[in-house]
């Protein structure tokens, strides 16, 4: 019972078809147009907006894993963490710089820096060092935790001296330092513990006789000596130099930093000419990141222009035809426009998975076209050579493959949509838009391309029987 109202359902879509071929173009037209202006332009008054590309890859997984969570949290609270980097290498093919090698990197590293903080659109911040002197104390806390631990010891030895009122006290205070350090570390520690007596004397002398100045004596006490308070940004063996950069994003653009990318790679090139023998490049994560974005943009749309014109030569060189298969490609760019508008209602980006979803339409679709081609290249000389005919020949095509067409349709959507129940986003939001790719495939092929074949092959000719063609297509 079931399959009378199936194929009579398939004759009856058939039959309509080869009566109203241009009423079937104009709502396929229709959907195609609406679907490019939303991809394009959106429908703000609904709040749907232009399909847009999501260029973070953290995007990619669920938010509601524990670790994932602690990682979007530290990337919301803490500055600079989708900064750039330039590495300036002073000796490159060689251990260890010399002196003059090390000046002319600091000097390029100082003229690239001030080149790239006059990129103010691109670029919001650029730092290739600092001073010694505006270190906030509280960056004790980002030494390792020996470190740490020797300041805190420093600081809890030195709470007598700090705690001294009188001069008496601090001097007292620094005698019980200096013999404990020379107790403690030998004649290392009697050495520093003169320095630091000396170097106080000092402080004393010209406090008395600056009287009332308002320069601090005893700031410089500790201070190192014989040394520039500017601090570079540098390896451990200062061989590597590095400027840190933080980009101004676009988010509403595939690649969000490539502008900041672009104009960052333009400066380092530009300035590294002036300096031959000194290596510079840019790189970080973001860095890498947006290279693979750009590789994957270009590449599906590479894949997706190769992939359309080998499936259109093998479709000629199979059906010895050119407007038959072209007419099956025509339909199959109908249902990719159409999968473009869903998914810009139902997801409204693409990202770098879901961005080769195209190929997998145009490989997955053009599959449904075939069933029907040749099923109706096979019988269309049994039936008349006109409307009638054209219209029986199409009921015995739907009817005969549509049924198969359906379900593998369907059960390939199916398989596509398994991969939602993912907890990975990007894998997820690539098989929902298959899915409904795949299904919308199924509808063009079954309704723009039967009204196309009505409207330009409603005659039916063999310029040459099919066993005489030098490729047997259904053998």
């Amino acid at each position: 019972m079931h399959e009378k109202i199936r194929h009579r359902l398939l004759g009856a879509w058939a039959r309509l078809i080869a009566r109203h071929p241009l009423w079937v173009m104009a709502v396929a037209v229709a959907a195609t147009i609406g679907s490019v202006v939303i991809t394009l332009g959106g429908l703000p008054t609904i709040g749907i907006a232009p399909l847009s590309f999501q260029s973070d890859r953290n995007a990619l997984i669920s938010e509601h894993l524990p670790w994932n969570r602690r990682f979007i949290r530290w990337t919301k609270n803490y500055k600079g963490t989708r900064d750039l980097t330039i590495v300036i290498d002073a000796s490159p093919g060689s251990d260890m710089p010399d002196d003059a090698q090390l000046r002319r990197a600091e000097s390029m590293v100082v003229e690239l820096g001030a080149a790239l903080r006059a990129e103010r659109d691109d670029l919001e911040r650029v730092d290739w060092g600092f001073s010694t002197k505006n270190i906030n104390a509280r960056a004790i806390r980002m030494l390792e935790m020996s470190q740490f631990d020797r300041q805190l010891q420093r600081i809890e030895a030195a709470a007598p001296l700090l705690t001294s009122t009188t001069l008496t006290q601090l001097i007292a205070a620094i005698k019980v330092q200096a013999f404990r350090g020379a107790t403690q570390h030998g004649e290392a520690g009697a050495a520093d513990a003169i320095d630091k007596m000396t170097a106080l004397a000092e402080a004393i002398s010209i406090s008395l006789t600056a009287g009332s100045s308002d320069a601090n004596p005893f700031s410089q006490m500790d201070a190192p000596r014989d040394r520039s308070d500017w601090q570079y940004l540098r390896s451990d063996n200062k061989r590597l130099l590095f400027v840190r950069i933080t980009p101004r994003v676009e988010k509403e653009r595939i690649n969000a930093l490539a502008r900041a990318i672009g104009t960052s790679r333009t400066v380092v090139k530009r300035i590294a000419k002036k300096y031959p023998g000194i290596e510079a490049g840019l790189t970080g994560i973001e860095v890498v990141e947006a290279d693979e974005t750009e590789a994957a943009v270009r590449d599906s749309m590479y894949a997706s222009i190769i992939a359309f014109v080998l499936i259109a030569v093998l479709l000629m060189t199979g059906f010895q035809s050119v407007r038959t298969p072209l007419l099956a490609m025509l339909s199959l760019v109908f249902a990719v426009a159409w999968s473009f508008g869903y998914l810009t209602i139902a997801i409204g980006h693409l990202q770098i998975i879901s961005v080769v979803f195209t190929v997998i339409l145009l490989g997955l679709g053009i599959a449904y076209g075939i069933h029907i081609v040749s099923r109706y290249e096979l019988i269309r000389h049994s039936y008349s050579d006109d409307l009638t005919g054209f219209a029986d020949s199409m009921t015995d095509v739907l009817v005969t493959m549509g049924p198969a067409i359906v379900t593998g349709a369907l059960t390939t959507a199916a398989a596509f949509i398994t991969t939602m129940f993912t907890d990975f986003r990007g894998v997820a939001e690539m098989g929902h838009v298959a899915a409904a790719g795949v299904v919308l495939c199924a509808i063009g092929m079954f309704s723009v391309f039967p009204a196309l074949l009505r409207l330009t092959k409603s005659h039916h000719r063999h310029v040459r029987p099919m066993e005489s063609r030098w490729f047997h297509f259904f053998e």
